[in-house]
């Protein structure tokens, strides 16, 4: 593999996310199902802005290894996601939930 230094990854990175994007068939929108491999970190912060979308805010993840993600959402589901991280700390065991 070529030297890169870390810009030139992030670029790289930002390139395959984009090209597997347009990709068929496409990532699968439902929940993972148990067992399924999901990019995880002890090191991820998260962080939340107003949103240039009328009505939504950012919610963005840190991943130490992508770098900043994030995603409009409207105040509905920044009820439904705070509802979830409550409730995903009582349950024993993974359930499927509509969003």
């Amino acid at each position: 593999m070529p030297d890169l230094d870390s810009r030139e990854v992030d670029a790289l990175i930002r390139r395959l996310i984009a090209c597997r994007e347009a990709m068929l068939p496409p990532i699968s929108r439902g929940d993972p199902a148990p067992g399924t491999a999901v990019l995880t970190s002890n090191e991820m912060r998260w962080w939340v802005e107003p949103s240039p979308v009328p009505g939504h805010v950012t919610f963005c993840l840190l991943h130490p290894g992508l770098g900043w993600i994030g995603q409009h959402i409207t105040p509905g589901a920044v009820d439904r996601l705070v509802t979830e991280i409550r409730q995903a700390g009582t349950r024993e065991t993974r359930t499927t939930r509509p969003r």
